[in-house]
Protein backbone atom coordinates (compact mmCIF):
# COMPACT_ATOMS: atom_id res chain seq x y z
CA UNK A 1 0.00 0.00 0.00
CA UNK A 2 1.50 3.71 -0.91
CA UNK A 3 2.21 5.27 1.99
CA UNK A 4 -0.25 8.83 2.52
CA UNK A 5 1.60 12.26 2.54
CA UNK A 6 1.58 13.60 6.59
CA UNK A 7 -1.15 16.06 6.72
CA UNK A 8 0.36 19.77 8.84
CA UNK A 9 -2.13 22.69 9.40
CA UNK A 10 -1.61 25.90 11.11
CA UNK A 11 -3.16 28.70 12.24
CA UNK A 12 -2.00 31.78 10.30
CA UNK A 13 -3.39 34.85 12.66
CA UNK A 14 -1.27 35.33 15.41
CA UNK A 15 1.37 32.72 14.57
CA UNK A 16 2.80 34.10 11.16
CA UNK A 17 3.75 37.33 13.00
CA UNK A 18 6.69 35.10 14.64
CA UNK A 19 9.87 34.87 12.75
CA UNK A 20 10.61 31.47 14.68
CA UNK A 21 6.88 30.30 13.35
CA UNK A 22 8.08 31.52 10.16
CA UNK A 23 10.75 29.55 9.34
CA UNK A 24 9.77 26.38 11.31
CA UNK A 25 6.96 26.81 8.69
CA UNK A 26 9.17 27.38 5.42
CA UNK A 27 11.10 23.95 7.03
CA UNK A 28 7.70 22.36 7.06
CA UNK A 29 7.22 23.42 3.74
CA UNK A 30 10.34 22.14 2.21
CA UNK A 31 9.51 18.38 3.93
CA UNK A 32 8.62 15.32 1.79
CA UNK A 33 5.50 13.29 2.85
CA UNK A 34 4.23 16.52 4.48
CA UNK A 35 1.44 18.13 2.77
CA UNK A 36 0.77 21.80 4.39
CA UNK A 37 -2.62 23.41 4.87
CA UNK A 38 -3.89 26.59 6.54
CA UNK A 39 -6.74 26.42 9.06
CA UNK A 40 -7.96 29.61 10.36
CA UNK A 41 -11.08 31.43 11.70
CA UNK A 42 -10.04 34.61 10.73
CA UNK A 43 -11.82 36.84 8.10
CA UNK A 44 -8.77 38.55 7.11
CA UNK A 45 -8.72 36.88 3.61
CA UNK A 46 -6.33 39.15 2.33
CA UNK A 47 -3.76 38.20 4.80
CA UNK A 48 -4.25 34.71 4.62
CA UNK A 49 -4.09 34.66 0.82
CA UNK A 50 -0.74 36.51 1.48
CA UNK A 51 0.66 33.99 3.17
CA UNK A 52 -0.77 30.99 1.23
CA UNK A 53 1.00 33.03 -2.07
CA UNK A 54 4.23 32.85 0.12
CA UNK A 55 4.22 29.50 1.24
CA UNK A 56 2.48 28.20 -2.38
CA UNK A 57 -0.05 26.99 -0.85
CA UNK A 58 -3.37 26.08 -3.44
CA UNK A 59 -6.32 27.60 -2.72
CA UNK A 60 -7.71 23.72 -2.04
CA UNK A 61 -5.70 23.74 1.04
CA UNK A 62 -6.63 26.76 2.55
CA UNK A 63 -9.70 26.19 4.74
CA UNK A 64 -11.56 29.15 6.30
CA UNK A 65 -14.04 27.77 8.44
CA UNK A 66 -14.10 26.33 12.49
CA UNK A 67 -11.09 24.78 12.83
CA UNK A 68 -12.40 21.57 14.76
CA UNK A 69 -14.77 21.26 11.62
CA UNK A 70 -12.06 21.75 8.95
CA UNK A 71 -8.95 19.51 10.67
CA UNK A 72 -11.39 16.89 11.33
CA UNK A 73 -12.90 16.72 8.01
CA UNK A 74 -9.60 16.72 5.98
CA UNK A 75 -8.12 14.08 7.88
CA UNK A 76 -5.19 16.47 9.48
CA UNK A 77 -2.57 14.78 11.23
CA UNK A 78 -0.90 17.80 13.22
CA UNK A 79 -2.22 21.13 13.57
CA UNK A 80 -0.21 23.95 14.86
CA UNK A 81 -2.33 26.55 16.78
CA UNK A 82 -1.41 29.90 19.51
CA UNK A 83 -5.03 29.59 20.59
CA UNK A 84 -5.34 26.92 24.21
CA UNK A 85 -8.57 26.39 23.33
CA UNK A 86 -8.50 25.73 19.58
CA UNK A 87 -5.82 23.47 20.68
CA UNK A 88 -7.93 22.00 23.02
CA UNK A 89 -10.97 21.68 21.03
CA UNK A 90 -8.68 19.94 18.68
CA UNK A 91 -7.57 17.32 20.58
CA UNK A 92 -10.70 16.65 22.41
CA UNK A 93 -13.23 16.55 18.85
CA UNK A 94 -10.55 15.07 16.11
CA UNK A 95 -8.18 12.30 15.61
CA UNK A 96 -5.01 15.14 15.17
CA UNK A 97 -2.19 15.97 17.50
CA UNK A 98 -2.63 19.90 17.93
CA UNK A 99 0.27 21.66 19.30
CA UNK A 100 -0.02 24.96 21.12
CA UNK A 101 2.51 27.46 19.43
CA UNK A 102 4.25 29.74 22.37
CA UNK A 103 7.57 31.12 23.29
CA UNK A 104 8.42 28.72 25.59
CA UNK A 105 11.68 27.23 24.43
CA UNK A 106 13.36 24.43 25.66
CA UNK A 107 17.07 23.89 27.24
CA UNK A 108 18.61 24.53 23.68
CA UNK A 109 16.73 27.87 23.33
CA UNK A 110 14.35 26.47 20.94
CA UNK A 111 10.84 27.15 21.05
CA UNK A 112 9.18 23.37 22.49
CA UNK A 113 6.02 23.08 19.93
CA UNK A 114 9.23 22.31 17.52
CA UNK A 115 10.08 19.24 19.76
CA UNK A 116 6.55 18.20 20.29
CA UNK A 117 6.29 18.54 16.34
CA UNK A 118 9.19 16.40 15.71
CA UNK A 119 8.00 14.06 18.28
CA UNK A 120 4.12 13.68 16.90
CA UNK A 121 6.00 13.29 13.66
CA UNK A 122 7.73 10.03 14.79
CA UNK A 123 4.76 8.75 16.23
CA UNK A 124 2.86 8.92 13.01
CA UNK A 125 5.80 7.27 11.18
CA UNK A 126 6.39 4.59 13.34
CA UNK A 127 2.60 4.07 13.72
Amino acid sequence: MARVNIRVSFEVTDTWSRGDFREFIKLVRNTEDIDLYIVTDSEDTAYIDSVATALNIDDSRVFVDSKVDAVDEEAIDIHLDSDYEDVLAIIEETDAEAILVKADPNEVGRPSYVDQFNQALTDIVDA
